[in-house]
């Protein structure tokens, strides 16, 4: 072949690589510019959730029933932790976190991974001890370490109108068991915790009494805010975006007088040592206008420990026990 020739092929073969390379970047620029505009967008801008409160359940005179406790949960980022200028071991890093936490050095260890850029290293602790943590992480230069708001619900009269109260914690949603339910209280569910496909899946919500009967008005409704972010996933804090503020929930007020429940409880229990019936019940209720002054059953549960109540004790004998007329007649 001669070198004319050899030319023209060697001509042709870099005109058709470019024509080809053309026509793939014109199919990118103008058919798939929406879906890589889109991946670009989400690679500097996250979406965080914002929260909401709920409400709390007060009595007659304002005493609270069930309130939030605010508490922090520690999140860790695998990728940031590992890499990157600031990047310190495992083992420097589980010196600082382990102790603060009532974690053991292997424990932290063992839940860093690069590969993992959220994992949940302690639920629930107090706000406190969350910026102590804080600022002993930003003394060590550590990054990839952050905090995550939750709550706790508690229910400071115990036992007493445990079962017009209920109680907040995780429901299944089988319907075949609408009363499947895991009774420790929490704040809202993590999103690496959340069930996965094919999965019974339920949520966080008011069990059992005016929390659930009331669940509308005090879950109230979470926010949301969007973000721009460095390479290293951290806030741009001089950029702002999109928010919208949660709706928090409102209050509940009933009708019950605290006062008076502390007696009908006292006499209620003063009635079961001497007696030892299988159930009892007392309503107290203001005979001209129908409102319930105060409503005790035995058994009882304490809302704070209902993962540990049996189910005759959730059960309300007050509203939903069928007994015989008797001297009604």
């Amino acid at each position: 072949m001669s070198l004319k020739s050899r030319a023209c092929l060697a001509c042709y073969g870099v005109g058709t690589i470019f024509t080809a390379l053309s026509a793939r970047l014109i199919f990118l620029a103008v058919n798939q510019h929406d879906k890589y505009a889109d991946l670009a967008h989400k690679s500097y801008v996250s979406k965080v959730i914002i929260p909401a409160r709920r409400g709390e359940i007060l009595d007659v005179n304002g005493n609270s029933l069930a309130r939030n406790e605010p508490l922090k949960n520690v999140i860790l980022d695998g990728f940031l932790l590992t890499r990157g200028k600031h990047a310190k071991t495992p083992g420097q890093i589980a010196d600082i976190l382990a102790k603060p936490l009532g974690l053991t050095r292997d424990e932290v260890i063992s839940r860093i991974s690069p590969d993992k850029k959220y994992v949940v290293l302690k639920k629930k602790i107090s706000e406190d001890v969350a910026a102590e943590l804080d600022n002993a992480v930003q003394a060590a230069g550590i990054k990839g370490v952050t905090f995550e708001q939750n709550f706790e619900r508690i229910y400071p009269a115990h036992q007493m109108l445990c079962h017009v109260v209920g109680f907040y914690g995780y429901e299944d949603a089988r319907p075949e068991k609408s009363d499947a339910t895991t009774a420790e209280p929490a704040g809202e569910q993590p999103a690496s915790e959340k069930p996965k496909a094919g999965k019974p899946q339920g949520s966080f919500r008011g069990i059992d009494g005016v929390e659930r009967s009331m669940e509308t008005w005090l879950a109230g409704q979470p926010g949301w805010r969007y973000f721009e972010k460095d390479g290293r996933g951290k806030e741009l804090m001089n950029l702002t975006g999109e928010e919208r503020a949660p709706r928090h929930g409102a209050n509940v007020r009933l009708t019950v007088d605290l006062n008076l429940q502390q007696i009908v409880e006292s006499e209620l229990e003063a009635a079961c040592k001497r007696l030892r019936p299988v159930k009892a019940t007392v309503i107290m209720m203001r005979p001209d206008t129908g409102e319930i002054l105060a409503i005790a059953n035995r058994p009882s549960y304490d809302p704070n420990n209902a993962k540990d109540a049996k189910p005759e004790a959730r059960f309300n004998n007050a509203i939903a026990g069928t007994v015989e007329p008797g001297s009604t007649f």
